[in-house]
């Protein structure tokens, strides 16, 4: 007898455990199952067809401001919050992972679970997709977990899971989609460089063995030769200088005195000389000459 009520209580302790299991299921409304009818379909992107990107990135205070990418022929501008040249590299970067979102489960289905997996309207990354004049996709990016990225289609409270790591391609400050480019030199163009401010005089040029040596700046009133000159110091420099990056920029509308360009307080001076290629020839022919170098080009900067 105590066994055959040992067994019925084990018994009624199952069926109270898998009732209660299954209301949580259906509380929570998880499922990592995959089939054709309970998975929600991703519009289809023409990514020719896209002609904008709307990207909102949450932020500790304040209210968030959108940023807005539009696609000038075979070219990406920032067209929002300021009108600027766009970061070609991370606008395709952008565009890459839309093309290739692929579905991988169902993270979630409970308005419940968008704050904990950073898809709910104040914690995901909006994602704005435009073609002409429609909106074609409106996705939230949030959290990377267990090699997935948690999306939600705006309106929808299903959070689907995709493939990968998506979440870096989007979250980003304004002055990242932006082409940071100051300057885009060859290195190997530059034949000569001359440093002005309250600290002295100094230029240097490439001579002939590819070496940099120092001159006597023209028109200089104080000039001495540096004790110990180290040509690859000034290489280095040349190299950096060429490939010059903003790290960030001023305020829109900022005029040269408020960045500290009146009265500039010195200036570095390139001078470009590009080496044309000679053109490649036809099988069979003899190679012709490299074209005559153009006239040097003189760049300068205002620290």
């Amino acid at each position: 007898m105590d066994s055959q009520k040992k067994l019925i209580g084990a018994a009624l302790t199952f069926v109270v455990l898998l009732g209660v299991a299954l209301y949580v299921v259906k509380e929570r409304g998880d499922s990592n199952e995959v089939t054709e009818d309970s998975v929600p379909e991703l519009p289809t992107l023409d990514r020719d067809a896209i002609t904008a990107l709307v990207i909102t990135t949450p932020v500790d205070e304040g209210e968030p401001v959108p940023v807005r990418l539009e696609r000038d022929g075979d070219h990406w501008r920032v067209a929002g919050p300021v009108q600027a040249d766009a970061d070609q590299s991370a606008v395709n970067t952008a565009l890459d992972k839309l093309m290739d979102l692929e579905i991988t489960g169902i993270a979630a289905q409970n308005a419940s679970s968008h704050e904990q997996l950073e898809v709910s309207d104040d914690k995901g990354i909006r994602v704005q997709v435009v073609a002409g004049e429609e909106t074609v996709m409106t996705i939230l990016v949030g959290a990377f977990r267990s090699r997935n990225t948690m999306v939600r289609l705006a309106g929808e409270d299903t959070v689907l899971s995709v493939s990968g790591s998506i979440k870096y391609a989007f979250n980003k400050e304004l002055k990242d989609w932006r082409n940071r480019r100051v300057l885009d030199e060859e290195p190997s163009d530059v034949v000569a460089i001359r440093f002005q401010s309250e600290n002295g005089d100094y230029a240097f040029q490439r001579s002939d063995e590819e070496a940099w040596v120092q001159l006597e700046p023209e028109g200089a009133e104080d000039y001495a030769p540096i004790e110990r000159f180290g040509p690859t110091k000034v290489q280095s420099i040349v190299s950096s200088v060429a490939r010059l990056r903003a790290v960030n920029f001023g305020a829109e509308g900022m005029s040269p005195t408020d960045g500290g360009f009146e009265p500039p307080s010195g200036t570095v001076t390139l001078t470009v000389q590009e080496t044309p290629e000679a053109p490649e020839a036809e099988e069979g022919e003899e190679p012709a000459a490299a074209p005559a170098p153009g006239p040097p080009r003189t760049i300068v900067l205002l620290p």
